[in-house]
């Protein structure tokens, strides 16, 4: 089995995502999803690697929470 290497694009989303969800770990109003300026930033950048992957479907005009998958 040949492993595919992550393109640029899927490190850095990986890496948003990975701050955005180290971030709600530890940021209680964002797990009530009252969001704090930085996680509402933190958000608003991983929607954006997400929506730059080759493939990627258009983002939605709500934005869904971590904690559903996104």
């Amino acid at each position: 089995m040949t492993l595919v290497e992550p393109t640029v694009e899927e490190r850095q989303a990986q890496r948003v995502y990975w701050d955005l969800l180290t971030h709600f770990d530890g940021c209680a109003p964002c797990r009530g999803e009252d969001y704090c300026p930085v996680g509402a930033r933190l958000r608003s950048a991983h929607r954006a690697t997400r929506s730059a992957l080759p493939g990627a479907v258009p983002a939605a005009k709500t934005a869904s929470s971590p904690r559903e998958g996104s």
